[in-house]
Order: C-alpha cells, then sequence, then structure tokens
C-alpha cells in the first residue's frame, strides 16, 4: 500500500496510518489480515469466479474507497450483487487463501513501530493476491515507486530492474532500464518457480521466438533473449508501452456515456485502434501465426494514436505441417488467477472472448477464424462496454462455473449489442455479429476482411455485413451525388405512381415472407385500381372530346336549317361515323361509339361497335339503329351542362338501350350536347370501354403467384377472378364473402378499403372522379393465398 502523505513518525501520525486499517464485520480489528488485503482478496474470488466482472466491481465501488471503513463484501451485499449467505462464503474464501499465503512465509503482522519496514512485504502481498495487478489498479492500491526500490537488481549486466509491471503464472514483466542505450523497456523474465519445467522453458522460448518473428508496427519488438548469468533465468527484451489498454479506453468511453457525456470522436478513436488491430492480426496470420487470447486487455495504446498487440503467449502456428502449439502448458504450471485466464490441456483463452470452438476444445478447428472471433469480441466490448460472454453470466446468484461458462459459449449466441446499447450503430452491430458467428463459415473469411467493412463504416461508405434499408442508402447515395439526385428527384415526382410499388416491395424486403405476400397482394389490388381509374379517366376525356367533333354540329345544324352550309345531315353522319369507326378500331378496350337524338324517345344516329367474337369493327346501318324510351334517370339529361360526363357500369344501364354487351366490367361514359341555336337539349354521345381485358392484361404482366384476385360488381358478386395467378372461372357469381367472410358487409360498408393487415385487402371504387355523376363502382380484393 501506499505511504501516508505525512512524513511524521509522531504516536498521532502512527495512530492516524492505524486507523485506516481497521476493520468492520467478521474479522478482528486486530486480527490476521488487513482490510487491504482482505478487500482485495474478495474482489478476486468474485472475478475469478465468475460472479462479477471487472466493469461491474468498477461500477459498484465508483462511489466506495478501499480506504475507509467498509468492507468490500458488504458493500457488494448493499448493492444487490451478492446475498449475505454468499457474503459469509466468499469472505471464508479469501481468510482462507491469505492464510495460505501468511503460511508460504508471507508476514502479516502490523504495528505502529513496523509500518515502514513492512511496505515491501504488503506490497508482495498484493501481487500475490492478485498476479496481474489489474485489481490492485481498479480499487486504488497502486503503490508508490518508492516503496518498490527493494526489488530493483541487475540483469545480465545492461538492465536494471526497476518495478514489477505484471505478474503471471508464466513470468513476471518488469520494467527496466538499458543502461547501455539509455532507455525504458519491458522485460519478462521466467518465474524462479518454472525455470526447472522444460515446458514451460519451451512454452516460454516459443512465446519470445514467435513474437520476434512478427515484425509489424502493431506487435510488441523483442529486443533481446537472454539467460542471466547470476539467476540462471530465462528472459526477453520488449519495447515498454506504459499501462494504458484498449480495456482502459473501453472503460473511460461507456463511463463517458453513461455519464450522458457521449462523445463521438471517443468511438472514431477506438474503431480506429481497432482497425491497426486488425491489420496487425492479419500481419501474423499471414506468417501463419494465430494468436488465440485476442482481448481488449492485450491491447496496448499510446497516447499518440499507436495500437500495439501484446502477449503471444498462447499463440500456435497454423501451417501446411499441421497446428503447433504455443500454450500447451499445465494447469499445475498456472497460479489460480491464471487458471480461468488459459484453461488447462484441451481449452485454451479467455472465457469471456473465447469462440466457441475453443470453448470445446476442438484444437484442430482452430485457426484464423478463431482469431476473427476475438476481434468481433473486441469489437463487442467497444460498442457496449462488455466482453461477449459476460452478459450470460450477469445473475450474480448464478454461482456459475467456467465449465458453465464453456458450455454456454458452445451452445449459445452471443446477446445483440442493441440489448445493451439501445443507439449502437446497426452496421457496426452486423460487423460485430458476423465476426462472432457461431458457425466459423459465417464469419468473415479473414482480420483483414474485419477491418476493410469497419473502414467503409468509418468513410460512410456500404458494409457488407450489414443489410442496409434502402432509405438509408438512398440518403447516403443522395448525399455523395447531389447533382445527380436532384435531377432525379424531379423525375421521381412524375413516376411516383407507377415506381410505388416496387419500392414499397423493397422496402419491406426485410419483412417476414407472409408479410411480404401480403405487400404483393396489396400492390396488385392498387395497381389494378389505378389502372381502372386512368382507363375511367380516358374515356370521360374522348366522350368529351367526341361532343366537341364538327360533325356533331353539322348535323345539329343542318336539322335546323338556319345554317348556310350545303352539306346534308347524311353527309355529316357519315363523316361522324368515319370517326367513330377510327376511335374504336385504334382503341381495343372500346366496345362501341354512339351518338344519340334526344326528342320524345331515344334515337341512334350513328353507331360503330366492336364484334365481341372477331375483334371486327362495324358501322350500324341506319336501318338498324335502334329507338328507345328515356329512361328514368338521376339527373334528368336536360338539366346537365356542355362537358358534363355521367359514368356507369354497363350492366346498370335501361335495358331498352341497344348493348350487345351486358358486363359489370365494362363502363359507359356519356356526356350531352345542345342545339346553340336554340339552346335546347339536342342529344349525347356514350362511349362504352371494356374493362375486363383490361384486368386480364395487367394480371398477365404483373404475375400474380401465390395471390388470389377477385373483381365485383356493386353488389359484391364476383365477376373476375384469378387464384394463384391463374383465371378461376368456376368463381364467378359467388359473393365475395364465399371466399373471404370478413367481407360479407363488403357492398355496404360506408369504408371505401377493408384489410385485415395480414391476409386480403379490398377496396370499392367510384370511378370517374371528374363526372358529374358516376355509378360505376368496381370491387378489387387481392388475397393471400394459403
Amino acid at each position: 500500500m501506499a505511504k501516508n502523505d505525512s512524513t511524521s513518525t509522531s504516536d498521532k501520525s502512527n495512530s492516524s496510518f492505524d486507523a485506516t486499517m481497521a476493520f468492520e464485520g467478521d474479522v478482528n480489528p486486530t486480527g490476521d489480515f488487513r482490510k487491504h488485503e482482505l478487500d482485495l482478496a474478495v474482489a478476486v474470488f468474485v472475478v475469478s469466479n465468475n460472479r462479477l466482472s471487472e466493469r461491474q466491481l468498477s461500477r459498484a465501488t465508483r462511489n466506495w474507497t478501499i480506504h475507509g471503513s467498509q468492507p468490500l463484501s458488504q458493500l457488494l451485499v448493499s448493492q444487490g450483487l451478492i446475498t449475505s449467505a454468499d457474503k459469509k462464503r466468499i469472505t471464508a474464501q479469501a481468510q482462507s487463501q491469505l492464510r495460505r499465503l501468511s503460511q508460504n512465509g508471507a508476514s502479516t503482522a502490523f504495528s505502529k513501530d513496523t509500518v515502514e519496514s513492512s511496505v515491501v512485504s504488503h506490497s508482495e502481498r498484493l501481487r500475490q493476491i492478485d498476479s496481474g495487478g489489474r485489481l490492485i489498479k481498479l480499487l486504488g492500491l497502486n503503490q508508490d515507486e518508492s516503496h518498490l526500490q527493494g526489488e530493483s537488481r541487475q540483469l545480465d549486466s545492461r538492465f536494471t530492474l526497476i518495478r514489477r509491471l505484471g505478474q503471471g503464472g508464466l513470468g513476471i514483466v518488469w520494467l527496466a532500464r538499458d543502461e547501455n542505450l539509455n532507455r525504458y523497456v519491458a522485460i519478462k523474465e521466467i518465474r524462479s518457480g518454472n525455470s526447472g519445467s522444460a515446458s514451460v522453458l519451451s512454452r516460454f522460448k516459443r512465446e519470445a521466438e514467435l513474437t520476434g518473428q512478427l515484425e509489424h508496427p502493431g506487435i510488441v519488438p523483442i529486443y533481446q533473449f537472454g539467460k542471466d548469468p547470476e539467476s540462471q533465468s530465462y528472459f526477453y527484451v520488449m519495447r515498454f508501452l506504459g499501462k494504458h489498454t484498449m480495456q482502459d479506453a473501453i472503460a473511460e468511453y461507456h463511463e463517458r456515456r453513461e455519464a450522458g457525456l457521449n462523445e463521438p470522436l471517443m468511438l472514431h478513436r477506438l474503431l480506429t485502434a481497432f482497425v491497426n488491430l486488425c491489420q496487425s492480426v492479419a500481419h501474423a496470420h499471414s506468417k501463419k501465426i494465430v494468436h488465440r487470447d485476442l482481448k481488449p486487455e492485450n491491447v496496448a495504446l499510446d497516447g499518440f494514436g499507436q495500437v500495439i498487440l501484446l502477449d503471444w503467449g498462447l499463440a500456435k502456428i497454423n501451417d501446411e505441417f499441421g497446428l503447433s502449439e504455443m500454450g500447451s502448458g499445465s494447469l499445475s504450471e498456472a497460479t489460480g488467477q491464471d487458471s480461468q485466464l488459459t484453461m488447462a490441456n484441451q481449452v485454451l483463452g479467455s472465457p469471456m472472448y473465447m469462440a466457441p470452438e475453443q470453448a470445446a476444445g476442438r484444437l484442430d478447428e482452430i485457426d484464423e477464424q478463431t482469431d476473427v472471433y476475438g476481434l468481433g469480441g473486441i469489437l463487442y466490448g467497444i460498442l457496449t462496454g462488455h466482453a461477449p460472454h459476460e452478459n450470460s453470466f450477469a445473475d450474480p446468484s448464478s454461482g456459475a462455473t467456467i465449465p458453465d461458462m464453456l458450455s454456454t459459449i458452445v451452445s449459445r449466441p452471443i446477446s445483440r449489442p442493441e440489448e445493451i446499447v439501445p443507439d449502437v450503430p446497426a452496421a457496426l452491430e452486423s460487423i460485430c455479429l458476423k465476426a462472432t458467428s457461431q458457425k466459423k463459415y459465417a464469419r468473415y473469411p479473414s482480420a483483414a476482411a474485419v477491418a476493410e467493412d469497419v473502414e467503409r463504416y468509418l468513410a460512410g461508405g456500404q458494409v457488407i455485413a450489414y443489410n442496409e434499408p434502402l432509405s438509408k442508402r438512398a440518403v447516403r447515395w443522395a448525399t455523395a451525388h447531389p447533382r445527380t439526385s436532384q435531377l432525379l428527384g424531379a423525375l421521381a415526382a412524375f413516376v411516383l405512381a407507377l415506381a410505388f410499388i416496387g419500392v414499397y416491395t423493397l422496402r419491406q424486403r426485410q419483412l417476414a415472407e407472409h408479410n411480404m405476400r401480403f405487400s404483393h397482394a396489396t400492390d396488385i389490388a392498387k395497381e389494378i385500381g389505378f389502372h381502372l381509374e386512368s382507363k375511367a379517366e380516358l374515356a370521360t376525356s374522348n366522350v368529351r372530346f367526341i361532343t366537341g367533333l364538327p360533325p356533331i354540329q353539322g348535323i345539329i345544324d343542318a336539322r335546323s336549317g338556319l345554317s348556310k352550309e350545303v352539306d346534308s345531315e347524311a353527309t355529316w353522319v357519315e363523316r361522324l361515323g368515319t370517326i367513330f369507326d377510327a376511335l374504336v378500331r385504334n382503341n381495343k378496350s372500346y366496345l362501341s361509339i354512339v351518338y344519340f337524338e334526344v326528342n320524345d324517345d331515344i334515337t341512334e344516329l350513328c353507331r360503330s361497335e366492336r364484334n365481341i367474337q372477331t375483334g371486327w369493327v362495324r358501322r350500324i346501318p341506319a336501318a338498324a339503329l335502334a329507338t328507345f324510351p328515356i329512361p328514368e334517370t338521376e339527373p334528368p339529361l336536360d338539366s346537365l351542362k356542355p362537358g358534363d360526363v355521367v359514368l356507369k357500369t354497363s350492366d346498370r344501364i335501361t335495358e331498352h338501350a341497344p348493348l350487345n354487351f351486358r358486363h359489370a366490367l365494362s363502363i359507359a361514359a356519356s356526356a350531352v350536347t345542345y342545339d346553340h341555336h336554340t339552346g335546347q337539349l339536342f342529344g349525347f354521345a356514350a362511349a362504352q370501354v371494356d374493362l375486363e381485358e383490361l384486368v386480364k392484361d395487367r394480371m398477365a404482366s404483373i404475375g400474380g403467384d401465390e395471390v388470389n384476385v377477385y373483381l365485383t360488381d356493386h353488389l359484391g358478386i364476383v365477376q373476375l377472378a384469378f387464384e394463384s395467378g391463374e383465371l378461376e372461372a368456376a368463381a364467378v357469381s359467388a359473393h365475395i364473402s364465399d371466399f373471404i367472410p370478413e367481407l360479407k358487409n363488403f357492398e355496404t360498408s360506408a369504408e371505401e378499403v377493408m384489410t385485415d393487415g395480414t391476409s386480403y385487402f379490398a377496396t370499392r371504387l367510384t370511378l370517374g372522379s371528374t363526372v358529374a355523376q358516376s355509378s360505376a363502382i368496381v370491387g378489387v380484393i387481392a388475397q393471400v393465398a394459403e
């Protein structure tokens, strides 16, 4: 522990120092263990046994100090992270561990007379409890360097060991000074207890050898490998990178984010560092070396944007000769805390970031894509602040063991990042989930491919792993091409109605198959309705055009006898017939065009029609033209103004009218003409148009697989039916409710559109939005076929 700030040796000062070491709870204030050591032992136990993650422990201790009176175990109980029963068991385990350390020779005595002399032994005890030193740092127990000078010694005459940076089951990492070049370096020295083990020594040498082979700016360089003549310990010398790791940067970013101080630049820097890390891993893979222990703690960051990948102790050589093991030590060669990071024999790696094939112990399946999973795990940590497998054991009462964790890693995919951080960018989440797929073939093919996709995201490009919605893709494209997008925007306004179906279908492509089929059915109904409306508007425009033809005015003038024209009425009728013939011939959907004179009865003056069977166009001779009584219409014919159009379906026209085709799917548009000499009603023109062939043509064009389409009259009686795109004659003349029971009141409903949102879409169209009167009502229904 650090010295007290006061340099006084008075009893008052020593008494104050003693007070900071007092215990509460289960341990006697003058008993066996210092509070700091017990709190640290408790922290090591809960983290190493997966009761809490380091991040959870950091959150719990944010408003607590180890130098206070409250024990850590009591704090965890008060925050609901462990139970009172857990506290007793965990405290007993921690005390047992401290007793074992004491029996091995580490003094626990502490008094006013031995404060200074016991500092070094106390520091050593802290390192024995937490060999890695991360929890020492997390709990605020960093030691003053002056307390560590007793450890300083020479190594190989050239290097002066200054202080320990960390310790694991295999070796100790020192901060040292290179006396020849007057620079600081890091030295990893094999632990004295392991120096006699041939397998450990082989592993240590192989670690240094493989690390030295990887000459890359993102991989820690090896300066020297040697053996100290005095201690006979092997060591290798590396570049000193400081203590700031990617895990520290991730923790800082998410602490700021949770405090409402989210800084996008910090995320950008983390992603940039991640890309550099991917490139370092890709370089190792080019040398057939697999890291196998990728995690944020093994990535060092300096203050100038440099990213260095550390700890190649578990690396493998993956070449055509097979997999050569680096980390093949046994569990007995590691300390208790290391055992959670490097499992014995078959399972090697850090469980929180471990790929399924690692957790299953399938060594023959471990290759470059195992590292791709590890990179995905690091990206998961960047996005969420958690390790990918951390949330599987977030319940403090679960008591999950490492075997439990390994079973879960193998059998269950990780949770989605958005479940932890709802506003995580969808593209980054897709990259992360692809990299951490349970199946190796579903992951990225290489570490370089991961880097490229993240770089695409940073550059605002299309991420391969992300099925980007059409709207976002359009916005991104428009931003990159502003001028072209403006031109296309103007064009899109013109074709919006026709393009809507395609756009709508594309935007809904991620919906389930049934919803997609329903969307297709809806689109078919709308398109048919659109074309029916268009055909009705065309008929309306044409009949208005006919009433203004000169032959009609010529007939009126000839009949009145007031015109100076020398042409007879028969001549004008002939001319009118010629025009009618051409109009019917050039519009295949036109069944007939007629001009009527209105007196006491209605008399046909000119009629051109299409033969239903042959399609030939013929003009009806004068002797065959019909006369029939004036029907009782609403409004009366003489109440209509020039240009007014009346629109009806053919089945609703008076039975006295000479129609050769009466069907609910044909319409008749009529418009009146007046004698401009007298101002009296003279007659009207009518055009009959077939809608059935139009619908058949449209169904053949758009297709209707897995969709049933029905067209009904105003009473809901089916007039035309297509089932799965095929014409179905048997359905004709049945009520629509025979096929869709929910439409039993289709003909009387006040709603123009009826749908359940999942299986059918029905609309009742009144054609002719610009006419004076319309009784042309057609039902269009599209149903998802079973």
